[in-house]
């Protein structure tokens, strides 16, 4: 069975309104039997989570963040990003994950998940732009933490025939 890793990305910069949602995905896509390298995006403190994945020896200016999370994204064979909250960063990390497959790279599935109470129409256009022909691509609205489970295991189930408890 291949490993799954599993790119987590959300708004860090600014404050994350959805820091609570962000690591109910992280936990749940460990259960889920998924490795989560990009632990920092879902952590009260992002740059001693990102030292403490990355080694002491870490660099932690914002090169070093954008290189590693792209070494990362390059790596991870499913992504799963919050975009309720707009963030130059996750829109960055999407466009990268989403145009793999241009550089050699095997092809992602994607997940975007947005609050429902959020409007659609406000959402990024490199989100709204996504085209029915990209069918790795999935933009979904969530209500609720539980709606983010069911989501998630839909989208395990579609991309990878399962979805394991651990």
């Amino acid at each position: 069975m291949i490993p799954l890793i599993a790119f987590v990305g959300a708004k860090v910069s600014g404050g994350n309104l959805r820091l609570e949602v962000v690591k109910f995905i992280i936990k749940t896509l460990e259960e889920m039997g998924c490795e989560v390298p990009s632990q920092h995006n879902g952590s009260e403190n992002p740059v001693e989570t990102y030292v403490s994945v990355v080694g002491p020896e870490a660099k932690t200016d914002h090169n070093s963040f954008r290189d590693q999370d792209y070494i990362w994204i390059d790596k991870c064979n499913l992504a799963v990003y919050e975009i309720s909250e707009r963030s130059h960063g996750v829109g960055a990390e999407f466009e990268h994950t989403r145009l793999k497959s241009r550089m050699g790279l095997p092809e992602t599935p994607v997940l975007c998940l947005f609050d429902v109470n959020h409007d659609r129409a406000l959402l990024s256009p490199m989100i709204n732009g996504v085209s029915q022909a990209e069918t790795n691509i999935w933009i979904r609205e969530y209500a609720d933490l539980d709606n983010i489970k069911n989501i998630l295991a839909d989208f395990m189930i579609h991309f990878f025939g399962r979805v394991i408890y651990g």
